[in-house]
């Protein structure tokens, strides 16, 4: 019980980088269009 509890808190954890650096992407990403526009 207590490892599947780790497991899903690891996941959240990846899941909660993941959207940040998506999100990081894509302003970086918009930012390169307008600049480029």
């Amino acid at each position: 019980m207590k490892n599947k509890r780790a497991i899903i808190h690891h996941y959240w954890f990846l899941g909660f980088y993941l959207r940040k650096y998506l999100s990081l992407i894509k302003c970086v990403v918009l930012g390169a269009v307008i600049e480029c526009a």
